[in-house]
């Protein structure tokens, strides 16, 4: 990696410890989507050195770090103290652009845990704050899309839709091709979940392609599980395995819990359309485990969703019944109103028209 190469070499030639600090925080990131290991060694060298010379926007970044860390593995409560710590020490020496961007992380966090509303409501705060400042195009179009992804969540998929373009109208005007991917793959997600699978492939596929480029693991993790997702929904069978596999042996290098519940799931909902029932539970079981462990509300949800499919395609109507109303209840419970819909459906093939009409609306 060529920015990597350059910013050892400036590492080895610097004699300031306040720069030394902000190079190594720069490799953090730098590893972030493709070297956890490598990433967290750089984070503690950077907070020795900011400690050791009282360096307050290193110790910052250091809690920072260790807060993206954490989200990265799914551990959700440290992610957000470590986000919550580095806060205060924004607060102190007055730094409102990085006030934002720790607000918007914490966001992120709270999605991940389910609540949309209180995500919604943080990255709402800090976009405004960020518009406050001069020349935050790039901040604030993460903002931007981590609002669409919370509208996306909650079903509002026009609303989505119109905050990922205009955080891709940003991107592409400042010339950030290595986020647009990213944002890309959001509008190509809202494709799929429209059913238009045929557009949103090749769309998936432009991203995979950038990642790969970039040396971005988890984006290339990620988009090879909504090319795996979208291939399943056209009954390209083997194709989806084969992209769920993929993903599942490159998660062997890089832990993302998330990923590894989605792809575990994927892949039990391949094997029970091809009537691998066990196989089917077992991924599908490993995928719900993680997901409780970790507290990944919509892993489970999806979890309990391919369980209740299972059963209605075994003819077992009561196991389907149980396991897609508790996905409901999770479902409503966190307004994941997409995800509510695909569960409605498919107890209404679950139940007797009676009973269903009664329970589903």
């Amino acid at each position: 990696m060529e920015e990597a190469k350059e910013i050892y070499l400036l590492l080895e030639r610097s004699d300031n410890p306040m720069a030394k600090v902000d190079l190594l925080n720069r490799l953090v990131f730098l590893f972030l989507n493709s070297d956890l290991e490598r990433s967290e060694q750089h984070l503690k060298e950077a907070y020795e050195l900011a400690v050791a010379n009282n360096y307050r926007k290193g110790i910052l970044e250091y809690y920072k770090g260790y807060g993206r860390l954490k989200f990265k593995q799914s551990l959700y409560s440290a992610a957000l103290e470590y986000f919550t710590k580095a806060h205060e020490i924004a607060l102190e020496i007055d730094d409102q652009e990085m006030q934002a961007i720790l607000i918007d992380n914490m966001g992120m966090v709270w999605w991940s845990q389910g609540n949309m509303e209180k995500s919604l409501e943080l990255s709402s705060r800090a976009l405004e704050m960020l518009r406050q400042l001069p020349d935050k195009n790039g901040l604030k179009a993460s903002c931007l899309a981590n609002i669409g992804n919370t509208y996306e969540r909650m079903g509002e998929l026009h609303k989505a839709i119109s905050f990922y373009n205009e955080a891709l109208e940003v991107l592409e005007a400042s010339g950030n091709r290595r986020m647009s991917s990213s944002v890309m793959g959001n509008i190509a997600v809202i494709h799929a979940q429209l059913g238009e699978y045929t557009t949103a492939i090749p769309l998936f596929e432009q991203c995979l392609k950038a990642f790969q480029d970039f040396n971005n693991k988890s984006g290339e993790i990620w988009t090879l599980i909504n090319i795996a997702a979208a291939q399943y929904q056209l009954r390209a069978l083997v194709s989806a395995m084969d992209n769920y596999k993929k993903a599942l042996k490159k998660l062997k290098e890089l832990e993302i819990k998330g990923a590894e519940i989605n792809a575990l799931v994927g892949l039990g909902e391949v094997y029970t359309s091809f009537g691998g029932y066990k196989e089917a539970l077992s991924h599908i079981n490993q995928g719900l485990e993680i997901a409780r462990k970790v507290g990944h509300i919509t892993g489970e949800c999806r979890g309990l969703r391919a369980l209740g499919e299972m059963y209605l395609q075994m003819k077992e109507n009561d196991q389907a019944v149980y396991y897609l109303e508790q996905a409901l209840q999770l479902a409503n419970q966190h307004q994941f109103g997409t995800e509510a819909k695909l569960i409605k459906e498919q107890l209404l093939l679950a139940q007797p028209s009676n009973e269903s009409t009664a329970k589903v609306l």
